[in-house]
């Protein structure tokens, strides 16, 4: 014990003969400067020392601990030592504050809550503030001293002042303006940048309300907006932030835009008490945001002259190339050598070529510009198709691909339709599958889909070929202008990347939507629909509507109603007419609102659901008929329609709910298969 103590850091040899020539002074000073009490007072008290604060007794003369409590103990962490030998500097962090403490002590007789940082036995600091007086112990002059710990609070004092300092920095070089103002939005504190910022002091700036700084026009809107922002904070959590961008004037007279963010305070009752935010000059954005606006609107304009342009130089350019493709063919005829056969037909195959590239950039045009026409006329449907498939059969290789074409008996004589036009799209389709397929066949499909409407029918074209195919990273791209599959296909194959842009746009000006399904070396499949009046037969027999006759072929027996969700009608038609040709009776939602209330009232066999719909997607639907619907359709089979069906498409849809599948375009095979995954069985007729 004896060696601990020696050890201990609280315990010295320092003799304290400068507290001892301070007591000589204040001796000679004056009498009645000790305060005595009896030692039992003092020593033996069991509310002193069980008192729960720090007491300690100091010897002046030497500096010694005469006493501590047990608090004090544990306090400086000296557990139940002895306290003998242990000198009272070495509690002490600043030797300077113990000196200026002990002279105030000694000339004052009592000091209260003088500040000072003593150590632990651990050499911990602790802010304290002691309260102390003069006493007689034990025959002794000596200080007595209660402590009060107050680290934590100086601990937080100081935390606060250095985040005030560090705030005061920011807020002094920032370039962005912070604001206080109070309920009624008058600032009541802005940091210095608002001098760079609006040419005002913050004295001055505060002594305006913000109002005053606005351009007129906007001093009208900012006073709805403060009635706004005002009737809106009433409730606490009304309004978290708002922001605000206004024109405003600078004390020189310039105008500039300012962007303000807004947010409120609260007192800890709830009662609004002002608002902070921030202020930015947005000048330069604002005018690039006007120069972009700008030049977007010139590129417009510009885009639309050239369209303009190309569109009115069609003729002019077609007729010399007319005139000199006539005059290669009329030279065809004549008596040539077999090398002027071959250059004739060299340049007569050069020349037709250029002119399908020359057609497709001015089509393009005059879809850019808004020029081509779509004008509907009685159109023979089964000559027109003839005349497109003899235009390839001399082009292709007929030792290796077969050229076919299929047309639906019930596809009436005559429809009104745009003939020009869907001669146009037939010949890019097909002329697109000739080019690319080597070995195999090109065949055009044409189908008769029922629709509600007795006098309008919808007929599907589908162009099958088995050439090079496309990946599925280009399909998505391959409607856009300029798309082809790469520079390598741009090379072997040719072309502008116009085709099947042109083929889309002319398929929506006639009512339809084009679609392309293609695996890489596989073929490729291309559908497009298009909604056709259907006229009068002369012959009596066949006049009843074509649509009576259609529906009538398709009718039977009912499996069971099938919902098909579905927004774009000829899509809609489709499934339906190949659901009913299955035996289903089919119930049409056109979006997915409508869709959640006929599952509400009734009941289906299963969901065809389409992904992109207005309002509200598939996806979203699905989740909504799950989470939300009671009856038994809540477990409904819903199968997703999708036009791109991508890697990981059905990992999603399945974790929406849906139970399977199908990329558009619909095959019947394929609409068999999903039926017979979920457990429905169609009705074969």
């Amino acid at each position: 014990m004896a060696k601990d103590m020696e050890q201990d850091p609280f315990h010295d040899s320092v003799t304290g003969n400068d507290e001892i020539q301070l007591c000589r002074s204040a001796s000679q000073a004056g009498a009645g400067l000790y305060c005595k009490q009896s030692e039992d007072d003092l020593l033996f008290s069991s509310l002193i020392d069980g008192a729960m604060f720090p007491i300690v007794i100091v010897s002046v003369a030497t500096g010694a601990v005469l006493y501590l409590n047990k608090y004090a103990h544990n306090y400086f962490g000296v557990g139940d030592r002895s306290f003998e030998h242990m000198l009272a500097h070495n509690f002490w962090e600043d030797a300077d504050s113990r000196k200026q403490f002990v002279k105030k002590v000694l000339l004052e007789q009592q000091v209260k809550d003088f500040l000072a940082v003593l150590l632990t036995a651990r050499n911990k600091r602790r802010h304290v503030f002691l309260s102390s007086r003069l006493i007689e112990y034990k025959t002794q002059k000596a200080i007595y001293s209660v402590f009060t710990d107050v680290t934590e609070h100086i601990e937080i004092q100081k935390a606060s002042e250095q985040s005030e300092c560090r705030f005061r920095m920011l807020a002094n070089n920032i370039s962005d303006v912070l604001w206080i103002a109070d309920i009624d939005l008058n600032p009541i504190y802005v940091t210095p940048s608002i001098e760079a910022f609006s040419g005002y002091t913050s004295s001055e700036f505060i002594r305006m309300p913000f109002i005053t700084h606005m351009t007129p026009k906007y001093q009208r809107r900012f006073n709805g907006l403060l009635r706004t922002i005002t009737s809106g904070v009433q409730n606490k959590r009304g309004l978290a932030a708002q922001y605000f961008e206004f024109e405003c004037r600078r004390k020189n007279g310039t105008i500039v835009w300012v962007e303000i963010a807004s947010s409120a305070m609260w007192d800890e009752s709830g009662r609004l008490k002002g608002f902070t935010g921030m202020i930015r000059d947005s000048t330069k954005r604002v005018q690039k945001q006007v120069d972009l606006k700008n030049a977007k609107n010139n590129a417009i304009a510009a885009s639309e002259t050239k369209s303009e342009f190309l569109a009115n130089m069609s003729h002019e350019i077609r007729t010399p190339m007319n005139g000199v493709l006539g005059i290669l063919q009329l030279l065809q005829e004549t008596e040539l050598s077999t090398l002027q056969e071959k250059y004739v037909g060299i340049a007569l195959g050069a020349g037709n070529s250029l002119l399908k590239i020359i057609s497709d950039i001015l089509d393009f045009s005059k879809i850019e510009a808004g020029k081509i026409e779509c004008n509907k006329a009685p159109v023979s449907l089964r000559p027109l198709i003839s005349s497109v498939m003899a235009s390839f059969e001399t082009i292709v290789n007929k030792d290796n691909v077969q050229l076919t074409s299929t047309i639906d008996p019930l596809v009436p004589e005559t429809i009104m339709a745009c003939g020009s036009r869907l001669k146009q799209v037939l010949f890019n389709l097909i002329g697109n599958a000739v080019k690319f397929t080597s070995i195999g066949s090109v065949d055009l499909q044409v189908i008769v889909v029922p629709t509600e409407d007795t006098n309008d029918i919808c007929i599907q074209f589908v162009v099958m070929d088995t050439g090079v195919g496309i990946s599925q990273s280009m399909q998505r791209r391959l409607f856009q202008p300029f798309s082809q599959e790469d520079g390598s296909f741009r090379g072997k194959y040719g072309g502008t990347g116009l085709g099947l842009s042109i083929v889309k746009n002319l398929v929506e000006m006639m009512g339809g939507e084009a679609t392309l399904t293609s695996k890489m070396g596989e073929g490729t499949e291309v559908s497009f629909s298009i909604i056709a009046h259907v006229l009068e037969l002369k012959d009596q027999r066949e006049k009843r509507p074509v649509q009576e006759r259609i529906r009538s072929n398709v009718a039977g027996a009912s499996v069971g109603n099938v919902l098909v969700v579905e927004d774009e009608q000829i899509n809609a038609m489709v499934i339906s007419a190949m659901l009913k040709s299955l035996g289903f009776g089919v119930v049409h939602a056109p979006d997915g609102l409508q869709a959640i209330e006929l599952l509400k009232s009734d009941t289906f066999a299963c969901v065809f659901m389409d992904i992109q719909m207005p309002e509200m997607d598939g996806v979203e639907t699905t989740t909504e008929i799950r989470q939300s619907l009671t009856n038994s359709n809540v477990a409904i089979p819903i199968i997703a329609l999708t036009a791109h069906a991508m890697k990981g498409d059905r990992e999603q849809f399945i974790a929406a709910g849906m139970n399977d599948y199908l990329a558009k375009p619909v095959e019947v095979e394929q609409l068999k298969r999903v039926l017979k995954r979920i457990g429905l069985s169609q009705l074969e007729k």
